[in-house]
């Protein structure tokens, strides 16, 4: 196997590692707020499962070994993971100062 090759599988796998922990933030963020937000709650998790789902198959076709020179824009899934986290950290900080 090539340096790019095992560069670009690489990125793929942490680009599927982050949308797994995407998933899991977004069930376990939906059971923590359930009692105060309801079905809402349920909805943000069910958009951020399909957000991941969707990271995960763009980066699989923009890393797949069948298309190596293809152009890479990590800038919008990289911006779409900071915004995620920071909206993650500011609930989470108001909930704890609400409670």
């Amino acid at each position: 196997m090539t340096p790019e090759a095992s560069a670009r599988e690489l990125t793929v796998l942490a680009w599927r590692r982050t949308a797994l922990r995407w998933v899991l933030v977004a069930v376990v963020a939906a059971r923590v707020f359930f009692d105060e937000l309801g079905l809402a709650a349920v909805a943000a998790a069910l958009g951020v499962i399909v957000l991941a789902a969707w990271v995960s198959f763009r980066v699989t076709r923009e890393f797949s070994a069948s298309r190596p020179d293809a152009p890479s824009s990590p800038i919008p899934r990289l911006a779409g993971a900071v915004v995620g986290a920071l909206v993650v950290g500011v609930v989470a900080l108001w909930w704890v100062l609400v409670r």
